[in-house]
């Protein structure tokens, strides 16, 4: 970094995230065999971070989880987490919620570091969400069905009177068995 000369009116480096877009929280299924991919372009670097540091900040438990790999060399523009994995890993002391992360990434400067013309400052502009699938409940009882006919209004009579309409419905509660 000494070699280089950056100029005072440079922006600050950065990152934009171009999976999945930053545009809209994405909500993923917390569940085996779901990856999540993470990609990204650096922005306005005089001088490239030697790697990056990725983690998910959730709000609902006040929790940081490692994601990925969690350090990726800076020349990387994705990454793929399995989230489901580090759920099940051996010695996990805080399981991944339901509920809305932040994606933190930093340089090797750290969190605190200060935004800098040229440098790479930390980003926290990715929100995504997990949710877990509940399990089956089977309705209780037994659904019967009930057809009616459909009874058409003498302005539109004359276009369906060769044919017969029914109207399915379902009435649970029903004694009629079809």
């Amino acid at each position: 970094m000494a070699n280089v000369s950056i100029p005072a009116n440079a922006p600050v480096g950065g990152m934009s995230f171009t999976k999945p877009p930053a545009t809209a929280i994405s909500y993923y299924k917390l569940a085996t065999n779901i990856p999540i991919t993470f990609g990204w372009n650096l922005t306005s670097l005089y001088v490239t971070p030697t790697s990056l540091t990725f983690s998910a900040y959730c709000s609902s438990n006040g929790n940081t989880y490692p994601v990925g790999p969690t350090s990726v060399p800076a020349g990387d523009t994705e990454l793929v987490w399995q989230p489901w994995t580090y759920q099940t890993g051996q010695g996990v002391q805080t399981p991944l919620v339901q509920g809305t992360y932040t994606m933190q990434v930093q340089d090797e400067r750290g969190t605190s570091a200060v935004g800098s013309p040229g440098l790479f400052q930390y980003n926290n502009q990715m929100t995504f969400a997990f949710y877990t699938p509940q399990p089956y409940t089977p309705l209780s009882g037994e659904l019967r069905f009930r057809f009616e006919p459909i009874v058409f209004s003498s302005t539109w009579g004359f276009l369906f009177s060769p044919l017969f309409w029914y109207f399915v419905t379902c009435d649970p509660d029903s004694d009629q068995h079809f």
